[in-house]
């Protein structure tokens, strides 16, 4: 049975009383910790290298390439792609361990 994704915000990860305190927060914080890594990732890597790429209007106000942000994948709901799996079309998504 496939479970619907629930809409969150900054409360899904964080306790709003002690934002900032990690022993505070939900399981869902560090996963999100990860996500914001590999956005980074993203960005730097693939992002970044596509700059000459693109048009003019494309680019920022600072003449930087386009960026991914949480919203491109998840859409203000807890997994992205509104929970799809994306591994049997793309099976490289999935590490060694898929293959």
């Amino acid at each position: 049975m496939r479970t619907v994704p629930i809409a969150v915000n900054c409360t899904f990860c964080h306790n709003n009383r002690t934002f900032l305190e990690w022993s505070q927060s939900a399981s869902q914080r560090t996963t999100a910790l990860n996500g914001l890594q590999m956005m980074r990732e993203v960005n730097a890597v693939y992002l970044e290298t596509l700059k000459s790429l693109y048009p003019a209007n494309r680019l920022g106000p600072l003449g930087d390439s386009p960026k991914d942000k949480c919203g491109t994948c998840h859409q203000g709901v807890s997994k992205p792609l509104y929970g799809q799996s994306k591994l049997k079309d793309f099976p490289e998504l999935g590490g060694k361990a898929a293959r």
